[in-house]
């Protein structure tokens, strides 16, 4: 009787080191898989932030060349306006 109590412990006892076993390499996975996604996030984001930057430089650089433009154009136009005058005799 005795006996059939140790062996029954002894085996409850390898089966929670092997239940621990498991549960580490599970939880190993699951930190490695966290880790890749992590990083994964990270680089979108840094890719995102480029993207935006060169969107927000792009229109930057596109409200100039307008504003130039326009600047020309009224320089040409005031130059077409010239004032009328009469000349006295």
């Amino acid at each position: 009787m005795l006996e059939a109590k140790k062996t029954k412990i002894e085996e409850h006892k390898k089966i929670k080191k092997t239940l621990k076993k498991i549960e580490a390499k599970e939880e190993s996975a699951r930190k490695v898989n966290a880790e890749k996604t992590r990083q994964l996030q990270e680089k979108e984001a840094k890719n995102f932030q480029i993207e935006e930057k060169q969107k927000i430089e792009a229109m930057q650089e596109k409200a100039k060349l307008k504003a130039k433009k326009s600047d020309i154009l009224k320089k040409k136009t005031i130059s077409k306006k010239k004032p009328l005058t009469t000349k006295k005799k």
